[in-house]
Protein backbone atom coordinates (compact mmCIF):
# COMPACT_ATOMS: atom_id res chain seq x y z
CA UNK A 1 0.00 0.00 0.00
CA UNK A 2 1.52 3.14 -1.02
CA UNK A 3 -1.00 5.72 0.29
CA UNK A 4 -4.48 6.20 0.99
CA UNK A 5 -6.69 8.12 -0.89
CA UNK A 6 -10.31 8.57 -1.27
CA UNK A 7 -12.15 8.37 -4.52
CA UNK A 8 -12.98 11.67 -6.05
CA UNK A 9 -16.50 11.15 -5.39
CA UNK A 10 -16.11 11.54 -1.58
CA UNK A 11 -13.99 14.35 -2.12
CA UNK A 12 -16.85 16.10 -4.60
CA UNK A 13 -19.73 15.10 -1.70
CA UNK A 14 -17.26 16.46 1.03
CA UNK A 15 -16.59 19.44 -0.90
CA UNK A 16 -20.55 20.06 -1.73
CA UNK A 17 -21.93 19.44 1.81
CA UNK A 18 -19.44 22.39 2.82
CA UNK A 19 -20.77 24.68 1.04
CA UNK A 20 -24.25 23.56 1.68
CA UNK A 21 -23.40 24.54 5.05
CA UNK A 22 -21.96 27.61 4.79
CA UNK A 23 -25.18 28.58 2.72
CA UNK A 24 -26.99 27.39 5.60
CA UNK A 25 -24.80 29.21 8.22
CA UNK A 26 -24.72 32.74 5.94
CA UNK A 27 -28.44 32.49 6.09
CA UNK A 28 -28.74 32.02 9.84
CA UNK A 29 -26.02 35.17 10.72
CA UNK A 30 -28.26 36.96 8.16
CA UNK A 31 -31.14 36.43 9.98
CA UNK A 32 -29.64 36.93 13.48
CA UNK A 33 -28.34 40.43 12.37
CA UNK A 34 -32.09 41.37 10.55
CA UNK A 35 -33.59 40.09 13.93
CA UNK A 36 -31.05 42.07 16.25
CA UNK A 37 -32.16 45.71 14.53
CA UNK A 38 -35.83 44.87 14.39
CA UNK A 39 -34.82 44.57 18.01
CA UNK A 40 -33.53 47.85 18.46
CA UNK A 41 -36.37 49.29 16.28
CA UNK A 42 -38.94 47.82 18.83
CA UNK A 43 -37.12 49.32 21.73
CA UNK A 44 -37.12 53.01 20.39
CA UNK A 45 -40.58 52.19 19.72
CA UNK A 46 -41.93 50.79 23.09
CA UNK A 47 -39.50 54.12 24.69
CA UNK A 48 -41.48 56.65 22.28
CA UNK A 49 -44.89 55.22 23.40
CA UNK A 50 -43.76 55.60 27.20
CA UNK A 51 -42.75 58.86 26.32
CA UNK A 52 -46.23 59.74 25.08
CA UNK A 53 -48.51 57.78 27.81
CA UNK A 54 -47.53 60.02 30.51
CA UNK A 55 -47.65 63.43 28.08
CA UNK A 56 -48.61 66.42 29.79
CA UNK A 57 -50.30 69.64 28.39
CA UNK A 58 -50.71 72.64 30.45
CA UNK A 59 -52.31 75.22 29.02
CA UNK A 60 -53.79 79.01 30.78
CA UNK A 61 -56.48 80.91 30.14
CA UNK A 62 -58.76 83.92 31.78
CA UNK A 63 -62.65 83.59 32.71
CA UNK A 64 -64.77 86.28 33.93
CA UNK A 65 -67.88 84.33 34.78
CA UNK A 66 -68.62 84.21 38.57
CA UNK A 67 -64.90 85.61 38.96
CA UNK A 68 -62.34 86.61 37.25
CA UNK A 69 -59.78 84.43 37.13
CA UNK A 70 -56.49 83.23 35.43
CA UNK A 71 -55.70 79.35 35.63
CA UNK A 72 -53.81 76.34 34.05
CA UNK A 73 -55.07 73.03 33.48
CA UNK A 74 -53.10 70.70 32.35
CA UNK A 75 -55.27 68.85 29.40
CA UNK A 76 -52.29 65.57 28.66
CA UNK A 77 -52.96 62.39 30.02
CA UNK A 78 -49.62 62.20 32.51
CA UNK A 79 -48.69 64.46 35.59
CA UNK A 80 -47.32 68.34 35.23
CA UNK A 81 -44.21 68.59 37.35
CA UNK A 82 -44.32 72.61 37.15
CA UNK A 83 -40.63 73.60 37.15
CA UNK A 84 -40.92 77.42 36.83
CA UNK A 85 -44.18 80.42 36.66
CA UNK A 86 -43.09 83.69 34.91
CA UNK A 87 -45.80 86.45 35.28
CA UNK A 88 -45.05 89.76 33.08
CA UNK A 89 -46.93 93.27 32.92
CA UNK A 90 -45.97 96.01 30.24
CA UNK A 91 -42.61 93.93 29.35
CA UNK A 92 -41.48 93.76 32.85
CA UNK A 93 -41.22 90.52 35.04
CA UNK A 94 -43.11 90.46 38.16
CA UNK A 95 -42.27 87.80 40.42
CA UNK A 96 -45.43 86.34 41.44
CA UNK A 97 -49.16 87.46 41.92
CA UNK A 98 -49.11 90.04 44.60
CA UNK A 99 -46.51 92.12 42.38
CA UNK A 100 -48.88 91.65 39.74
CA UNK A 101 -51.71 92.74 41.05
CA UNK A 102 -49.45 95.90 42.51
CA UNK A 103 -48.12 96.53 39.14
CA UNK A 104 -51.80 96.62 37.31
CA UNK A 105 -53.88 97.88 40.14
CA UNK A 106 -51.36 100.44 41.71
CA UNK A 107 -49.47 100.50 45.14
CA UNK A 108 -52.49 101.75 46.73
CA UNK A 109 -54.79 99.60 45.91
CA UNK A 110 -57.64 97.79 48.26
CA UNK A 111 -58.69 95.01 45.75
CA UNK A 112 -59.29 91.58 47.31
CA UNK A 113 -58.26 88.51 45.72
CA UNK A 114 -57.46 84.82 46.26
CA UNK A 115 -54.40 83.08 44.62
CA UNK A 116 -52.74 79.84 44.21
CA UNK A 117 -48.73 79.10 43.83
CA UNK A 118 -47.73 76.55 40.70
CA UNK A 119 -44.38 76.62 40.53
CA UNK A 120 -42.67 73.60 42.36
CA UNK A 121 -46.16 71.71 42.13
CA UNK A 122 -47.56 69.12 40.14
CA UNK A 123 -50.78 69.17 37.97
CA UNK A 124 -52.24 66.04 37.57
CA UNK A 125 -53.99 65.18 34.12
CA UNK A 126 -57.15 67.37 33.98
CA UNK A 127 -56.55 68.98 37.05
CA UNK A 128 -57.70 72.96 36.62
CA UNK A 129 -56.08 75.32 39.20
CA UNK A 130 -56.95 78.63 39.87
CA UNK A 131 -53.97 81.14 39.82
CA UNK A 132 -55.65 84.14 40.72
CA UNK A 133 -59.51 85.25 41.32
CA UNK A 134 -61.04 88.33 41.94
CA UNK A 135 -64.48 87.96 42.88
CA UNK A 136 -66.05 91.54 43.65
CA UNK A 137 -67.42 92.44 40.63
CA UNK A 138 -66.48 96.21 39.80
CA UNK A 139 -62.95 95.23 41.22
CA UNK A 140 -62.76 92.21 38.43
CA UNK A 141 -63.86 94.36 35.54
CA UNK A 142 -61.33 97.31 36.55
CA UNK A 143 -58.51 94.75 36.76
CA UNK A 144 -59.30 92.40 33.96
CA UNK A 145 -59.93 96.35 31.60
CA UNK A 146 -55.82 97.20 33.10
CA UNK A 147 -54.67 93.76 32.39
CA UNK A 148 -56.06 94.44 28.82
CA UNK A 149 -54.45 97.33 28.22
CA UNK A 150 -51.02 96.50 29.75
CA UNK A 151 -48.72 93.82 28.02
CA UNK A 152 -49.72 90.88 30.10
CA UNK A 153 -48.02 87.33 29.55
CA UNK A 154 -47.53 84.35 31.37
CA UNK A 155 -45.41 81.54 30.80
CA UNK A 156 -45.63 78.03 32.53
CA UNK A 157 -42.29 75.60 32.25
CA UNK A 158 -43.38 72.20 33.13
CA UNK A 159 -41.39 68.48 32.37
CA UNK A 160 -42.86 65.14 32.57
CA UNK A 161 -41.99 62.24 34.84
CA UNK A 162 -39.16 61.38 31.97
CA UNK A 163 -37.66 64.77 32.06
CA UNK A 164 -38.70 66.20 28.91
CA UNK A 165 -40.03 69.43 29.32
CA UNK A 166 -42.27 72.40 27.62
CA UNK A 167 -43.36 75.56 28.28
CA UNK A 168 -46.43 76.97 27.97
CA UNK A 169 -47.71 80.23 26.84
CA UNK A 170 -51.43 80.39 26.63
CA UNK A 171 -52.83 77.37 24.60
CA UNK A 172 -49.94 76.10 23.09
CA UNK A 173 -46.93 74.54 23.79
CA UNK A 174 -43.32 74.11 22.55
CA UNK A 175 -40.00 72.75 23.88
CA UNK A 176 -38.52 74.31 26.94
CA UNK A 177 -35.03 76.29 25.73
CA UNK A 178 -33.03 74.29 28.00
CA UNK A 179 -34.74 70.81 27.60
CA UNK A 180 -31.59 68.30 27.04
CA UNK A 181 -33.69 65.27 26.57
CA UNK A 182 -33.77 63.48 23.05
CA UNK A 183 -36.12 64.13 20.11
CA UNK A 184 -37.90 61.47 18.78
Amino acid sequence: MAGFSLPRQVIKLTTERKIGEYVVAGTAFFVSVCSLFIYFYQSKLMSEQQQVAVWPHVQWHSTNHEAFEISAQNKGVGPAIVRKVQWSFDGKAVRDHRALVLAVMGADTAMSWQNSDLEGGVLSPGEKLALISVSDPVQRRTFEKRLEEGKFALEITYCSVYGRCWTSSGTGAKRAPDDKTIDY
